[in-house]
Protein backbone atom coordinates (compact mmCIF):
# COMPACT_ATOMS: atom_id res chain seq x y z
CA UNK A 1 0.00 0.00 0.00
CA UNK A 2 1.37 3.44 -0.67
CA UNK A 3 1.76 6.29 1.88
CA UNK A 4 3.53 8.86 0.29
CA UNK A 5 1.89 11.99 -1.31
CA UNK A 6 0.88 11.73 -4.75
CA UNK A 7 0.53 15.19 -7.01
CA UNK A 8 -0.87 16.38 -9.68
CA UNK A 9 -0.19 19.57 -11.62
CA UNK A 10 -3.24 20.50 -14.04
CA UNK A 11 -3.10 23.67 -16.11
CA UNK A 12 -5.37 22.89 -18.65
CA UNK A 13 -9.23 23.03 -18.75
CA UNK A 14 -9.43 18.87 -18.77
CA UNK A 15 -10.66 15.84 -16.92
CA UNK A 16 -8.25 14.28 -15.18
CA UNK A 17 -7.85 10.98 -13.08
CA UNK A 18 -6.32 11.61 -9.89
CA UNK A 19 -6.26 8.53 -8.35
CA UNK A 20 -7.03 4.91 -10.01
CA UNK A 21 -8.86 2.48 -8.58
CA UNK A 22 -7.12 -0.99 -7.18
CA UNK A 23 -3.94 0.95 -7.99
CA UNK A 24 -2.65 -0.04 -4.53
CA UNK A 25 -2.84 3.71 -2.79
CA UNK A 26 -5.27 2.44 0.85
CA UNK A 27 -7.59 5.06 1.67
CA UNK A 28 -7.41 8.97 1.10
CA UNK A 29 -8.28 10.77 3.77
CA UNK A 30 -7.17 14.35 3.06
CA UNK A 31 -7.43 16.03 -0.97
CA UNK A 32 -5.67 19.45 -1.20
CA UNK A 33 -6.31 21.43 -4.53
CA UNK A 34 -4.61 24.74 -4.92
CA UNK A 35 -5.51 27.79 -7.05
CA UNK A 36 -1.85 28.88 -7.71
CA UNK A 37 -3.04 31.86 -10.29
CA UNK A 38 -2.36 35.32 -9.17
CA UNK A 39 -5.80 37.03 -10.47
CA UNK A 40 -8.63 34.17 -12.18
CA UNK A 41 -11.09 31.58 -10.02
CA UNK A 42 -11.51 28.14 -10.59
CA UNK A 43 -14.28 26.15 -11.21
CA UNK A 44 -13.49 22.36 -10.08
CA UNK A 45 -15.82 19.20 -9.60
CA UNK A 46 -15.12 16.06 -8.14
CA UNK A 47 -16.39 12.84 -8.77
CA UNK A 48 -15.52 9.29 -7.18
CA UNK A 49 -16.53 6.73 -9.25
CA UNK A 50 -16.37 3.11 -7.77
CA UNK A 51 -16.40 0.89 -10.80
CA UNK A 52 -19.71 1.07 -11.12
CA UNK A 53 -21.25 4.11 -10.07
CA UNK A 54 -20.37 8.00 -10.31
CA UNK A 55 -20.64 10.39 -7.04
CA UNK A 56 -20.10 13.83 -6.54
CA UNK A 57 -17.82 14.90 -3.64
CA UNK A 58 -17.83 18.55 -4.42
CA UNK A 59 -18.50 21.01 -6.96
CA UNK A 60 -17.21 24.99 -6.21
CA UNK A 61 -15.33 27.87 -7.27
CA UNK A 62 -11.34 28.85 -5.66
CA UNK A 63 -10.40 32.08 -5.76
CA UNK A 64 -7.02 33.15 -6.88
CA UNK A 65 -4.31 32.19 -4.34
CA UNK A 66 -6.49 30.02 -2.16
CA UNK A 67 -6.84 25.96 -1.29
CA UNK A 68 -9.30 24.19 -0.94
CA UNK A 69 -8.72 21.31 1.71
CA UNK A 70 -10.73 17.96 1.87
CA UNK A 71 -10.32 15.75 5.14
CA UNK A 72 -11.63 12.78 6.21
Amino acid sequence: MLTAPVYKNISSIATTTLITKGQGFGSVDKITISNHDNSDQVIIKLYLYDGTNTYVITETTIPPLVTLVLED
